[in-house]
This record gives structure tokens, C-alpha cells and sequence, in this order.
């Protein structure tokens, strides 16, 4: 390895370093993060896709979660953590990837019901990759979305109302969320991250755990 390369790899594991240390989530892999850095993600889950179909935690055993909670009327606020989980689902190596399942989860399900998801999805402009599993766009019931919500840490309280309209104080679509084939919240990514810190901390974390 050049010392170019050498340095260019010290400099981006430097910077999501910072991040998260900033952030005051779980450090980069290999730092001395104890275990009880991360939050249990409890399960069971379900949620309804695009196409009306159901779909739950039992599809997903053996695999990492990369979550985006956002909605389709969300607009500029949304847009750094969505363009971050398409960048880093596209970069992301295949060896990787395949062990991942990435969601765009609504927070809106009001609007966003499966009849309205296809036109979201649309313009979200997922990377398409046909060997491995495509991101999902997920709606569901306001139930649902909280029970969800609530799980991975993204919300100390509902994210949308019993309506299915969402709160005012939502945080949750700044970050995408990292968890664990053992449904542990491991991280946070923060949406102004870049994507070569975001995917560097990703294979790291994945890595570290066994992949």
C-alpha cells in the first residue's frame, strides 16, 4: 500500500471518528466501545411495501438493517441521510451488500400508503442492483411505524400520531441507523457524513462483527 493510501485510510476512519464521537454514539470499530454502547432493537416487526405486501423481521434473519425514516413530503430535510443511504447501498461491496437489506421507512403513513409508495420510490432513485436484495420503501400502520421507531432508538417518543401524520418534532430523518443481524442498534450515520467515512465505518463495523 502506498503512503498515500496509507494516509488517505488513517484520514477517512479520522474523520467518522469524529462523528460519532460528536454525535456520542458507539466509536469506530476496534476503539474500545463496550458492548453496552449499543441499544437492543426489539422484535418482532412488520411493516407493508410498495406492492401491498407484508413483510417482517423473519424475512431479514442473518441480516444488517441500514434504516432511513423520512416521508415523501419530507423535502430538503430529508435529503442529505437519502442521498447518503443511496451512496453508500451503491458502493458498498458485493460481499457486503449481500448481507444488508436497507430501508426507506415513512414516518407519514397517512400520505405515503402502498397505493402512493411507488411514486415515492421513483424519486428516491435507489441504486438498482440485481444481485443483491433492493432497498425497501416501507409503510404501515401508525402503530407500526412507532413500534418500529421506537426499537431502534430513533425516537424517545412516537414519530408519527395516532392518525399517521408526523410529529413535529421529528429527529429521526437525520440519520440513517446501523443494526445488527442480532437486532442491535450498533450506530448512527449522520446525514452530512460522507459516503467514503459512511461505507469506510460501515465494512469496519461489519467486519469486526464477523462478516
Amino acid at each position: 500500500m502506498s503512503i498515500a493510501k496509507a494516509s488517505l485510510g488513517l484520514a477517512v476512519c479520522a474523520a467518522a471518528a469524529a462523528w460519532f464521537a460528536y454525535a456520542g454514539w458507539p466509536a469506530m470499530p476496534g476503539s474500545g466501545a463496550s458492548a453496552s454502547e449499543t441499544r437492543k432493537l426489539v422484535m418482532p416487526f412488520s411493516a407493508i411495501t410498495a406492492d401491498g405486501a407484508e413483510v417482517s423481521h423473519t424475512q431479514f434473519q442473518g441480516k444488517w438493517l441500514l434504516l432511513h425514516f423520512s416521508h415523501s413530503q419530507c423535502g430538503q430535510a430529508c435529503e442529505p441521510s437519502q442521498r447518503l443511504l443511496n451512496q453508500v447501498d451503491a458502493r458498498l461491496d458485493w460481499s457486503f451488500r449481500r448481507k444488508l437489506q436497507s430501508m426507506v421507512i415513512t414516518v407519514n403513513p397517512a400520505v405515503d400508503t402502498p397505493a402512493r409508495l411507488k411514486d415515492w420510490e421513483a424519486k428516491l432513485q435507489l441504486p438498482a442492483r440485481w444481485w443483491v436484495s433492493q432497498a425497501l420503501v416501507l409503510t404501515g400502520s401508525a402503530s407500526q411505524i412507532n413500534g418500529l421507531a421506537l426499537a431502534t432508538g430513533a425516537a424517545s417518543d412516537d414519530l408519527c400520531s395516532a392518525d399517521g401524520r408526523p410529529r413535529e418534532s421529528l429527529q429521526a430523518n437525520g440519520h440513517l441507523y446501523i443494526v445488527t443481524p442480532d437486532r442491535r442498534l450498533a450506530a448512527l450515520l449522520p446525514g452530512a457524513m460522507g459516503v467514503n467515512a459512511a461505507t469506510t465505518y460501515l465494512t469496519e463495523l461489519m467486519t469486526s462483527n464477523g462478516v
